[in-house]
């Protein structure tokens, strides 16, 4: 189905499909005007810098800007295309009202800003470097921080509020305790909460020093502290990240599982199963994936590419969908054939174990492998004598397929 003019605006914009070469150059494209943009607003503060190329300067800021007035322009268009926005009433303010519409927005509007009101460069250029914030569209693992950062909310909330409690205490303090001996230094508790800070985060840039025996101990004390402390916020975004990784690889592995004909009758509960016991491998052409007379430690099902398989006389080709290994791990035999990667091949590998442990619990799935080994091997027999005795064959309507 051809998609409509706006639809494929959408698709470029903000799909951005891996496998859509389109996609990835304007994408990339998008990225190389943000980065130049950035690097160039920087440069401005050099003021030899500034004064030898203020003309080019100003041609990429002239450029960017308009760039950026048209991208935004076109997603704004495009907005409803997204499922998630033309369902409901004004689906152009719902897309605005995201965050990343947000900076767009003040991208545009500081361009705007900058071009029609002369005088406002020097004040906008810090403004103008927002635009940094216009590459998280551009990656998944900054995007995967932002989910981490909303969801873990409260933690760090929590976490933040024990280290304003413990900078609030260890600052008063340490004030009853330095403030006479260095009334200059110590003069506030505000002025010595920067101590505090200084001291928690292990920094220490030495401006301010405890030197009573009261000071120092509490020092000490704030220090041990603050490796714990402060190590909280680290520790919580950390781990949510590692678990958002791991959700979103388990789910991209469920969608693969998934299209493999053999899982495609599996319920939710069989098909996570299953998920969490195949790898995936990504194998480059002309590859040996496997060798004749080794173990068979392994089954694999093709997701993407080509593979053949060496058998005689002819080899075998096999597509996305099929899979191959099953018939050494039924037989508890050695392989019975060299399989090779024709093309760039992404395979889902289920161990021997796993395999094993799959077929006992599933005896319908063991049946359909059981099946699909069995008409293999049939049709490689039928080959076989084929090749030998041609004669009996000629005449045959369905001659055998290798």
């Amino acid at each position: 189905m051809t998609l409509s003019l706006r639809a494929r605006i959408h698709h470029l914009l903000e799909v951005s499909a891996d496998s859509d070469t389109s996609a990835r150059l304007v994408d990339a494209f998008l990225v190389a005007v943000i980065l130049i943009n950035v690097i160039t607003t920087t440069l401005e503060t050099v003021a030899q810098l500034e004064v030898a190329y203020e003309p080019l300067f100003h041609a990429i800021e002239v450029g960017a800007g308009l760039i950026y007035t048209i991208e935004y322009a076109l997603r704004l268009w495009s907005a409803p295309e997204n499922p998630n926005y033309g369902k409901m009433a004004l689906p152009r303010l719902r897309f605005a009202r995201t965050p990343l519409a947000v900076i767009d927005l003040a991208s545009v509007a500081i361009f705007w800003i900058w071009i029609t009101t002369p005088g406002m460069e020097a004040f906008l250029r810090l403004f103008r470097l927002i635009r940094v914030l216009k590459l998280t569209r551009y990656s998944p693992a900054l995007e995967t921080l932002w989910s981490v950062i909303v969801m873990e909310t409260r933690s760090l909330l929590a976490a933040l509020v024990l280290v304003f409690i413990l900078v609030v205490l260890a600052s008063g303090l340490v004030y009853a305790a330095e403030h006479l001996a260095q009334p200059d230094r110590f003069a506030s508790i505000p002025e010595t909460m920067w101590w505090t800070l200084a001291t928690l985060t292990t920094i220490g840039y030495g401006d301010m020093v405890p030197i009573t025996v009261a000071g120092k101990l509490i020092g000490g004390l704030v220090m041990l502290m603050g490796v714990v402390v402060i190590a909280l916020p680290i520790g919580i975004v950390a781990t949510g990240f590692a678990s958002e990784i791991r959700k979103r690889e388990f789910a991209v592995n469920a969608r693969l599982v998934a299209s493999v004909p053999l899982f495609a009758g599996l319920d939710l509960v069989r098909l996570s199963e299953i998920t969490g016991k195949l790898r995936p491998l990504a194998v480059p052409p002309r590859n040996t994936i496997v060798r004749r007379s080794e173990p068979a430690d392994a089954m694999y099902f093709i997701l993407e590419g080509e593979v053949e398989i060496d058998l005689a006389p002819h080899p075998v080709r096999l597509g996305r969908g099929s899979f191959f290994g099953e018939s050494a791990l039924l037989a508890r035999s050695p392989r019975t054939a060299t399989v090779i990667s024709t093309a760039q091949t992404q395979l889902l590998v289920l161990s021997a174990t796993d395999f094993h442990d799959l077929m006992a619990r599933d005896p319908r799935l063991k049946e359909d492998v059981a099946r699909t080994a069995a008409a293999r091997h049939r049709q490689t027999e039928m080959a076989n004598a084929a090749a030998q005795f041609p004669e009996a064959w000629q005449g045959t309507s369905e001659p055998p397929q290798a």
